[in-house]
């Protein structure tokens, strides 16, 4: 029993963290440096792709699976070996930002740069946008003064101590995510509609929170529990 309710808790943390927005950390020993295309120094990058939410209806999360398998996984195979840190993170409410899929990486200038380059130039986002199912890509400025604490992007009522080793849970968590789309979605190399898209990425998500809600309570809160120790857990919203 006292695992079943720990199990419930975290689902219901997990839930609630999804519906809100990247809060910057600004813990007091956090670096900051004014990066160019040519600085070897890593920082953290993100861009935003802007989803379509008409009213009453509900969020088309099944476009996020769709920007991170056909727009983002191909910019993390390529970079591989310069991105250190990287998560996404999807979010939907009703206010300002409105329905947002986040890429979040950890890497020099030079390789934000080109990244954003591709996404930015990539035919499908074109299809997308001119469909009306993506309003806009935002991307960070590479010329600009940027975060390059590890622990930068985490969330500012954490520990200083906690914000620099969350990132690397939220990788690992990313990238099951991310393989799981992968593995249930169509090859990227075959040609379809963007309706045709929609309607396929839409069963991808259906089949990852199939895999999720079913298989997800051991898979993955037991085994975190596991690895603390199967400590009591505080629950704070």
């Amino acid at each position: 029993m006292r695992h079943v309710l720990w199990w419930l808790s975290a689902f219901c943390l997990l839930l609630s963290g999804c519906g809100q927005g990247v809060k910057p950390a600004v813990p007091p020993e956090q670096e900051m440096t004014v990066v160019t295309p040519e600085n070897q120094t890593p920082a953290w990058w993100i861009a935003y792709f802007t989803v379509d939410w008409p009213e009453n209806t509900q969020p088309r999360f099944y476009v996020d699976d769709l920007l991170a398998h056909r727009l983002v996984e191909p910019e993390l195979n390529r970079f591989h070996a310069a991105i250190s840190l990287w998560r996404i993170h999807r979010r939907a409410a009703r206010d300002e930002a409105g329905h947002r899929f986040r890429f979040i990486f950890y890497a020099p200038a030079r390789v934000a740069a080109a990244i954003f380059r591709d996404l930015q130039s990539q035919p499908l986002l074109a299809d997308l946008q001119q469909a009306g199912v993506v309003k806009e890509l935002v991307v960070d400025d590479v010329h600009g003064t940027l975060k390059t604490d590890i622990g930068a992007t985490g969330d500012p009522i954490w520990s200083h101590d906690l914000n620099e080793s969350w990132p690397y849970f939220a990788m690992g968590a990313s990238q099951t995510w991310l393989s799981l789309v992968d593995r249930y979605a169509p090859s990227p190399d075959s040609v379809r509609s963007v309706p045709e898209l929609l309607q396929e990425y839409e069963r991808v998500d259906k089949r990852v929170t199939e895999t999720w809600q079913s298989e997800g309570g051991h898979a993955f809160l037991h085994h975190l529990n596991a690895i603390f120790g199967y400590q009591p857990l505080g629950i704070n919203f």
